[in-house]
């Protein structure tokens, strides 16, 4: 592969779309072995090279994959990656993950892995260790997302922005010293309510799955504006939070030390609001199922501006990557 295009963000951004409209160290040791991936399944085109060198080769499947090594793929492609450590990582299509420390002993209870994804897609889920030394994160250009137990997709656009989907487990998102950019972060429920937030440039926040919510806190010098099914929560520096979900209806407990506002409210230390009513992603499409569709809305932007169609269509694949094929039609 010669050349590609690779401004558009690939898959597992739906979740994005649908929010949007909702919501309106590394420990250096010598001793430690260097560990590997291994490629599980290869969809499509994708290549591997040293980042030092930059020397393209084709990935094909079971090959090792170390610290220091470039995956990339091509549009339609998918790469499906596992650790030594018990990991897995899966590669979206037009997707550059550096892969800048990966090292795993069992024997000295350590984990080390550590990735930088440069543009496009991944979804990850960090194997469950008990380890001294623990680390396991994906780095976009403008977010630091660190796992504990934890599954998680991460995006990372040519424009800088990001995203990071939690799934499950224990993570620790940060801006500090990062650039400025949009960073979306969501979590959805089993009973289908979306938790998001907009994480400001040099904020951090801790976030917890739990059965039925989050437990949140806000570890950096920022507030950060959180909604919770429509609902919103305001959780200033200091801030801490556990949400629960049942039957329809959010309770928020406040389990730090400075007062939050839920819904409009504010709610002191160690006290509780309860049965708020969410919004469901369900109940929201129903809503979207009323709008236009995404092509529909792209031409009438290209008709009213055609000199920047293109960027325009770039914008909204990376919003709506299901339509890609409709929009790049458009003239």
């Amino acid at each position: 592969m010669n050349s590609r295009k690779t401004s558009r963000i690939p898959y597992q951004v739906k979740t994005v779309a649908l929010v949007v409209f909702c919501i309106g160290s590394l420990w250096a040791g010598s001793s430690v072995p260097a560990a590997n991936l291994t490629t599980q399944t290869v969809t499509g085109i994708a290549d591997l090279a040293d980042e030092a060198t930059q020397d393209w080769k084709e990935l094909l499947e079971q090959a090792s994959v170390y610290g220091g090594n470039i995956v990339r793929t091509d549009f339609g492609a998918l790469v499906d990656l596992a650790g030594d450590d018990g990991s897995f990582i899966s590669i979206g299509e037009a997707s550059q993950l550096l892969i800048r420390e990966f090292e795993f002993d069992a024997e000295q209870n350590i984990r080390i892995a550590t990735f930088s994804l440069l543009e496009g897609a991944v979804s990850a889920n960090a194997a469950h260790l008990d380890y001294a030394t623990n680390i396991f994160e994906i780095e976009t250009p403008t977010v630091v997302a660190s796992f504990k137990f934890s599954k998680a997709a991460v995006t990372a656009g040519a424009n800088g922005d990001s995203q990071v989907s939690m799934e499950t487990g224990k993570f620790d998102l940060s801006r500090e010293g990062k650039p400025d950019g949009d960073v979306l972060v969501n979590h959805t429920s089993q009973n289908d309510v979306v938790t998001a937030m907009k994480l400001p440039q040099n904020g951090r926040i801790e976030a917890t799955t739990t059965d039925k919510g989050l437990a949140l806190a806000n570890i950096g010098n920022l507030p950060i504006p959180v909604t919770v099914g429509g609902q919103p929560l305001g959780l200033p520096p200091g801030g801490r939070v556990e949400t629960t979900l049942d039957g329809g209806a959010l309770a928020v407990k406040n389990t730090g030390g400075v007062p939050v506002d839920v819904g409009g409210q504010s709610v002191a230390p160690n006290q509780s609001v309860g049965g708020l009513p969410v919004t469901t992603v369900g109940e929201c499409c129903q809503e979207c199922e009323q709008q236009p569709s995404a092509s529909e809305v792209v031409q009438t932007a290209c008709d009213a501006s055609p000199a920047d169609c293109d960027k325009i269509k770039d914008a909204a694949i990376q919003a709506v990557p299901e339509a890609a094929d409709e929009i790049r039609n458009i003239e």
